[in-house]
């Protein structure tokens, strides 16, 4: 008889639970993102929350919620690698859901000439248009490494790498290369800029912090460096624009410089080439300079593929010719697992 009384007074409870858990379900606001030509779907927007900063990934359907409160009104920003942003508030209906829909108009990078800058106190040149431009493609930049950034969060991975370094001999003896594999979750995988911390020295060696994709998103990066947009290339068939950073003049330390290629009619980050700034004749490495490759595990995500250093321990003759690397070495992506879900 007691255990009766028990399991009716915890069928009761397991209602009336239920009951508070229906009742606290939020509003959500579903977010239909196309594209304002065809009409098709955009995956991988970031649809955001102005407000609260609550920021959700669109799916392949081009849908994203968002929660919202019962009453008032919601700030919806919707952003993608190669379209205007859009913003848009949105009041709160008697619905228990509310839809809308957000068209984006496509925006290719295309730049003459000029320069641009991140901080406000980099040297400009140019017309006011062209600045513009030179500005629009540092936020595309941003943006994809932003991406890159949700898509960690709304699919978890771990990356199994495969590392290879090959000193090369000044002396022509044999070859001493080292291999390696290790698995890395996302959270893990790569370093977080260090302004100031880049080069770290002891005891006759040293370590780099290589740069990496979430760098480009960091607002600490930009404000340290300048930003030169130069006009379309041809990179391996492809049309890209290159997007050139260096060093503030202001900062001594040694830091990163290089390119960000972005394809100039999807405005998707294409490739990375990088190199130390700022070293010293006494510095150890004396040169430093690589690159990194990108697949894209679904649209408009740059995931890092490749990527590839050399560093030399002399200094060049004097002719200017540094000869061969004193080590390369290679790191590549071989699998990638998903750990709740593929996109």
């Amino acid at each position: 008889m007691r255990l009766s009384v028990a399991l009716a007074a915890a069928a009761w409870l397991s209602v009336a639970g239920v009951g508070r858990s229906i009742a606290a379900v939020p509003r959500i606001l579903l977010v239909h993102v196309r594209d304002a030509s065809s009409g098709q779907p955009i995956a991988n927007a970031d649809v955001a929350n102005a407000i609260t900063g609550v920021h959700r990934l669109s799916d392949e359907r081009g849908e994203a919620r968002l929660p919202m409160a019962d009453t008032g009104s919601i700030v919806v920003r919707v952003r993608q690698i190669g379209y205007s942003p859009s913003e848009r508030r949105v009041l709160a209906t008697a619905g228990i859901a509310d839809t809308v829909t957000i068209a984006l108009t496509r925006n290719a990078v295309t730049l003459p000439a000029t320069v641009a800058r991140a901080p406000s106190s980099c040297a400009l040149a140019g017309d006011s248009s062209s600045r513009d431009l030179s500005l629009l493609a540092l936020d595309q930049l941003r943006l994809a490494a932003e991406h890159y950034e949700d898509f960690k969060r709304a699919y978890p991975f771990r990356v199994f790498t495969h590392t290879r370094s090959v000193p090369v001999p000044r002396d022509r003896k044999r070859l001493k290369i080292q291999e390696g594999d290790a698995w890395v979750d996302a959270d893990d995988w790569g370093d977080r800029y260090e302004p100031g911390g880049i080069l770290h020295r002891g005891f006759g060696n040293f370590s780099v912090s290589i740069l990496f994709l979430a760098t480009l998103s960091d607002s600490a990066f930009w404000n340290r460096h300048c930003l030169v947009a130069k006009r379309v290339e041809t990179l391996r068939d492809r049309r890209v624009v290159p997007l050139e950073f260096t060093p503030a003049p202001w900062h001594a330390e040694p830091d990163w410089a290089g390119i960000a290629w972005l394809d100039s009619a999807t405005s998707a980050l294409h490739r990375l080439d990088f190199h130390l700034a700022n070293l010293g004749e006494d510095s150890q490495p004396r040169r430093l300079e690589g690159y990194m490759t990108f697949s894209s595990p679904a649209p408009y995500i740059a995931l890092p593929d490749s990527i590839v250093a050399g560093w030399w321990k002399q200094a060049p003759t004097e002719a200017g010719d540094w000869g061969l690397p004193n080590v390369v070495q290679l790191v590549h992506v071989t699998k990638v697992e998903y750990l709740k879900g593929a996109p």
